[in-house]
């Protein structure tokens, strides 16, 4: 009988594994990048780990005692052990543009795309509004052989208090100026 209720446990978490992976893809699919996808698949799935191990034990302790309750406290940790690992993971795992002044002071953008347009256009792939320094269509950054590069577009760019006329390959905590919007460029992993 041991064996057989281990099997089961492996099977529950495996199946759990499999909706925490599934859950993971579909929350990085809007973002149409095969790297935000996989980082947030990987999340997902190592959520389902955590989450699935604790369901298990939370429903072998109180399940035969109260297994409406057991249920809700395992599904409750299940959801937030993969909500969790997957911005965990896709912030460990992406390089990111991390706003420090400003109206979006802390906010981070994460360089998921080959291409990211930023500037003061809503339709375009990051809007930087509150500050009039910054135009439509301000900066690309590029993503390149495991690294970004930033060029202007319309706009005045800074790199480590250096105007920038062209493309310029950043570096991990490089210091960015668009406007009066002050930036810092963090390569975490390859991305």
């Amino acid at each position: 009988k041991s064996r057989s209720s281990g099997n089961t446990t492996l099977f529950q978490v495996i199946g759990w594994v499999i909706f925490g992976l599934l859950l993971g893809v579909a929350t990085g699919a809007p973002k149409k990048s095969g790297v935000a996808i996989r980082n947030a698949g990987l999340g997902g799935a190592l959520g389902g780990i955590v989450g699935g191990i604790l369901f298990v034990l939370i429903n072998g302790l109180l399940g035969g005692a109260n297994p409406v309750l057991s249920l809700a406290i395992g599904m409750t940790i299940l959801g937030a052990s993969i909500g969790f690992l997957i911005a965990i993971v896709e912030g460990a795992l992406s390089a990111v543009l991390k706003i420090t002044s400003g109206v979006y002071d802390g906010r981070e953008i994460l360089l998921v795309h080959d291409a990211i347009t930023i500037g003061r256009d809503e339709v375009r792939d990051e809007y930087i509004g509150g500050d009039s320094g910054i135009v439509t269509q301000h900066a690309e950054i590029q993503k390149g052989g495991g690294s970004h590069a930033i060029v202007p577009v319309n706009g005045a760019v800074t790199v480590n208090g250096e105007q920038i006329g062209g493309l310029c390959q950043l570096n991990n905590g490089d210091h960015i100026i668009m406007g009066k919007t002050n930036m810092i460029y963090n390569w975490r992993a390859a991305s």
